[in-house]
């Protein structure tokens, strides 16, 4: 009895944070998988966003050393709450301090896409990401970070209803 007890508090408690290349998902994903789930839907880009302190408005006239500060910093501010989806930037997980904050009280979910498909939705609102050799250094520099930080690697061909199962069996465990 206590041990289903405390599973459904671990569950209820745990945020659930989404990590992953720029253009995978994270935070249409997250919020599906929010909303599913009956948790507060936090996007660290849109936090950001709010306070002047997202890459788009930085990079005009700041290094993205800046950006990266700032990044963490609101990383680590959500890792303190709970009951959360977690969309982070694509760059998140180059902050070991961001990553060790949010993995505290989460199960971290990486969303692996294909690069492919993560090349045809180049757009350009991405800073960093201007062309597909772009995408594909920032990939190679960042793949065995979203494998080491991942308690999750879940497809993009997943459902919504698939990886809320999936996430439910592996809180449950």
């Amino acid at each position: 009895r206590a041990d289903s007890i405390i599973k459904e508090f671990k569950k209820k408690v745990s945020n659930i944070v989404f990590i992953g290349m720029s253009y995978s998902g994270k935070s249409t994903i997250g919020a599906e998988v929010a909303k599913a789930l009956n948790k507060n839907f936090i996007d660290l880009d849109v936090e950001l966003a709010k306070v002047g302190r997202d890459l788009n408005t930085l990079i005009k006239d700041q290094p993205v050393t800046v950006f990266r500060k700032y990044e963490t910093e609101m990383a680590i501010k959500f890792s303190n709450h709970f009951n959360q989806t977690i969309a982070t930037g694509g760059g998140t997980v180059l902050s070991e301090a961001a990553m060790n904050a949010l993995a505290r009280n989460a199960i971290i979910v990486f969303l692996d896409t294909p690069i492919e498909l993560l090349k045809s939705r180049i757009d350009g609102s991405r800073p960093l990401i201007k062309t597909e050799g772009d995408l594909e250094q920032i990939y190679r520099d960042r793949i065995n970070l979203y494998l080491r930080y991942a308690a999750i690697r879940i497809s993009n061909k997943m459902t919504i209803l698939e990886i809320v199962e999936k996430i439910n069996e592996v809180i449950s465990n």
